[in-house]
C-alpha cells in the first residue's frame, strides 16, 4: 500500500512539474526567477515529504 501510494504521490507532482512547464512555454515567459523557483518548487515538495515519511518510520522503529 505504501509503494503505491508513493508512486501515485509522485506521479502527481510530475503531472505539476509538467503543466507549469508547459504552462511558460505557451505563455513565451521569460525565465525570471519566480518561474525558476516555481519549477524548482514542484520537484522539492515531494522530496520534503519523503524525508519526513522516512524520517517517522525510522523514528517509530526506535520505539517499538
Amino acid at each position: 500500500m505504501t509503494t503505491t501510494a508513493l508512486i501515485l504521490y509522485l506521479l502527481i507532482a510530475k503531472i505539476f512539474f509538467v503543466i507549469t512547464l508547459i504552462e511558460g512555454a505557451l505563455r513565451n515567459l521569460p525565465w525570471t526567477a519566480a518561474r525558476f523557483s516555481g519549477l524548482l518548487l514542484t520537484t522539492a515538495w515531494p522530496f520534503l515529504i519523503l524525508a519526513v515519511a522516512f524520517a517517522s518510520r525510522r523514528n517509530g522503529k526506535k520505539t517499538a
